[in-house]
């Protein structure tokens, strides 16, 4: 979502509209530090981390556990290489930190008037279970209503009871939010 933003912004004649999935609209950089941030978004050290382990982790993943199948299992582990029945990253942790830098940085809300498209916003919410599920909505919450003060006219349409991983969860309504929002430009 952030690229997204970044694109139609610098780019804003190429495009005829945006479609921001669960990103591109949170402005961390106005609720936290970005020691704090930087604490919350690095990744776990996983490399050589074995492959039928890693499987096992992944079952428990509190945004998983419910929609576990083997085929999402081979989905996952497609983001990494593997190596002598071991994973390991394609992206190394200090690569992964820039990025997050960038993103924590990122302010959408100054970004997204430059960009002249139609833009379609699809949140992920869900009561929250957890303080950082709790912080996680009210960093969506801000971050919408801050482009909707910023640009209007921007279409939201949440994905209720929804995690993050919107595609994989609701791939059927997340495709049909699209085909709509297309039908539209």
């Amino acid at each position: 979502g952030s690229v997204a933003v970044r694109f139609g912004a610098a780019y804003p004649e190429l495009t005829r509209g945006r479609v921001l999935v669960d990103g591109g609209f949170i402005e961390r950089s106005k609720d936290v530090t970005w020691e704090q941030a930087e604490r919350e978004m690095r990744p776990p050290d996983i490399d050589g981390t074995p492959v039928e382990r890693f499987k096992q982790f992944m079952r428990q993943w509190p945004n998983l556990r419910d929609l576990w199948t083997d085929e999402l299992g081979e989905m996952v582990l497609y983001n990494f290489e593997v190596r002598d029945q071991k994973i390991y990253r394609r992206l190394s942790i200090p690569n992964h930190m820039k990025i997050a830098r960038a993103i924590f940085e990122q302010r959408a809300s100054e970004l997204l008037p430059q960009v002249k498209c139609p833009v379609l916003i699809i949140p992920a919410l869900r009561e929250p279970g957890s303080e950082d599920e709790r912080r996680w909505q009210e960093y969506r919450e801000r971050g919408i209503a801050a482009i909707q003060e910023a640009r209007p006219n921007v279409e939201v349409r949440p994905m209720l009871d929804s995690i993050h991983d919107v595609p994989i969860q609701r791939p059927q309504e997340l495709a049909d939010a699209i085909a709509e929002f297309a039908a539209k430009l």
